[in-house]
């Protein structure tokens, strides 16, 4: 990218680029406004950059839960804590 902001329509090319791959749109677009701290409709480099360090977390956590490796997992209430604990 040219500068180090982010903008929406950038945030997938981008969090593919760092092994994000297939986020569906409307995540994105989640992601992108909890992560817009300034709510100037873009992320800088350093909130990109927490934003993939959170997903990457997010993603191990979710990985070692999802033990018969079908992409879905049953949390117990305290679980979610922990998962949530990473954000």
């Amino acid at each position: 990218f040219k500068s180090d902001l982010i903008n929406l329509a950038q945030l997938q090319q981008a969090l593919g680029a760092a092994g994000f791959n297939n986020i569906p749109p409307q995540y994105a677009t989640l992601l992108f406004r909890k992560f817009d701290r300034n709510k100037r409709q873009k992320l800088s480099f350093e909130n990109f950059m927490e934003l993939c360090v959170i997903l990457g977390h997010t993603k191990s956590w979710f990985i070692a839960k999802d033990t018969d490796f079908d992409g879905k997992v049953t949390l117990t209430l305290f679980e979610l804590f922990e998962l949530v604990s990473y954000c």
